[in-house]
């Protein structure tokens, strides 16, 4: 078991992506699950390869799309993914999108 802090960032995250359009820390749960938070920046966009997991959000709105499909992300939706899919985040607000990953490793 582990005590998550009750913040965006956790204090033993790893920092995996650090650029103008987003920051990512990645905290390992276990050997075989691990949680990102994903910070996208205002009016910026962010493209990835995902493993499976679920994505939740934490502040703002966005949407998350691959090439077949598009959702929006906020605050009452989730939306699972799948291994190896090539997925965009777009965040078209003024202010930071912070989502929360958690995958299998």
């Amino acid at each position: 078991m582990k005590l998550l802090e009750n913040g965006f960032t956790q204090s033993d995250s790893q920092v995996v992506v650090e650029s103008d359009q987003c920051r990512v820390e990645v905290i390992k749960l276990a050997d075989d699950l691990s949680m990102a938070t994903m910070t996208i920046m205002p009016n910026q966009e962010y493209t990835f390869t995902a493993r499976s997991g679920i994505i939740t959000t934490n502040v703002g709105t966005g949407i998350i799309s691959t090439g077949k499909e598009s959702f929006e992300l906020n605050l009452f939706n989730k939306v699972a993914t799948e291994r190896n899919d090539r997925i965009t985040i777009t965040n078209n607000q003024t202010i930071q999108l912070i989502l929360n990953f958690v995958s299998a490793n």
